[in-house]
């Protein structure tokens, strides 16, 4: 246990236990055993130094050395990848859906634009028409999936 004196970092119990990734009983024991470095400030709450010159992150480093902490955080850490990857692929299926949208706009501003000049009755432009209204089917059809 040190002194306020000796430090100029120091936080509260509740805080460095959430940083540390403890509970705050936790702590408190390993304050009181002296496993981490802090004081008992002078209205009777515990301090918790995470930074001290000469010695970085002492308490930081003798928190993450129980195996415990070690196994949380991998798991922790495991889990956001995993949902990195759902997020990407998310992400590319989106965009692919994105890309299909915008080329079926095209294509329907080109059409409505067609149709809004008069002529003549043309056959060739039903040939025209199946592909984008068939586009616009398929679209519409995979839109309504989940």
């Amino acid at each position: 246990m040190t002194t306020h004196d000796d430090h100029k970092h120091a936080t509260d119990i509740v805080s460095a236990a959430r940083i540390l990734g403890l509970p705050v009983e936790t702590l408190r024991k390993r304050l009181q055993r002296g496993r981490i470095d802090g004081f008992k400030a002078a209205n009777g709450t515990w301090r918790v130094v995470l930074d001290t010159p000469g010695q970085p992150a002492g308490a930081v480093q003798g928190a993450l050395a129980d195996p415990q902490t070690i196994d949380r955080l991998f798991r922790e850490v495991e889990e956001v990848r995993r949902q990195a990857a759902r997020l990407t692929e998310e992400t590319h299926r989106t965009t692919a859906l994105l890309e299909e949208t915008l080329s079926a706009i095209a294509a329907l501003h080109t059409l409505i634009e067609s149709l809004s000049r008069p002529s003549a009755y043309d056959p060739g432009r039903a040939n025209e028409l199946r592909p984008v209204m068939m586009a616009l089917l398929d679209y519409l059809q995979q839109s309504k999936r989940p």
